[in-house]
């Protein structure tokens, strides 16, 4: 039975947090994706992350995501709440393929409506959508993934494990660029430990 989301696109959180960074080399071209997209949805657990990427990792004043989150809520945007059901499956997802929770709750999501695109840069979840046969959306370019980690590297603060991440995905870039990306994908941005 047509659940209605046939044509719609899943966005995934990180399209989301580069639109609201005024600064941010993707800003301009993911708010044109999502302005010019029809059809978006978003899980209730990507507006959650979008409010804490921003707020602890980004450092912007809590109020002022809020906003911007109120202006998702007034868009077009279709936020699409989990069930029981959903998350069970999505935690299934995360046991099996090794991937973050907001993520296992999209493709997930996305399996039980028949929504058959996701929009990420997300290396990894862009592997899993072509595994499960779920088309992928991704307005940066190789040009503006180069600006983005110039950018990140100059404006994000760099402590504790985040700080050693960056330090082997260095050493790593200067003897394989395929390797490195793959590195700093596994680390979520070199955020946290690659999974196994």
């Amino acid at each position: 039975m047509p659940s209605g989301y046939e044509r719609a696109t899943m966005l995934d959180s990180n399209l989301l947090i580069y639109s609201i960074l005024a600064d941010h080399p993707a800003s301009t071209v993911c708010q044109e994706f999502i302005e010019t997209s029809e059809s978006l949805v978003a899980s209730s657990i990507t507006l959650i992350e979008l409010f804490f990427v921003t707020t602890q990792i980004y450092g912007i004043e809590p109020a002022w995501v809020l906003t911007k989150i109120n202006e998702l809520f007034a868009s077009p945007l279709i936020i699409i709440a989990a069930d029981a059901d959903t998350v069970a499956a999505a935690l299934a997802l995360c046991a099996e393929h090794k991937i973050d929770t907001n993520d296992a709750v999209q493709i997930q999501i996305c399996l039980d409506l028949g929504i058959l695109a996701l929009a990420t840069d997300d290396g990894r979840l862009i592997k899993l959508c072509k595994k499960l046969e779920i088309e992928t959306k991704n307005p940066i370019t190789d040009e503006l993934k180069q600006a983005m980690r110039i950018w990140e590297e100059a404006n994000l603060p760099q402590k504790g494990l985040p700080r050693i991440l960056h330090q082997i995905h260095g050493w790593i870039a200067a003897h394989d660029q395929v390797l490195a990306d793959d590195f700093r994908n596994a680390t979520r941005n070199l955020t946290r430990m690659p999974q196994q």
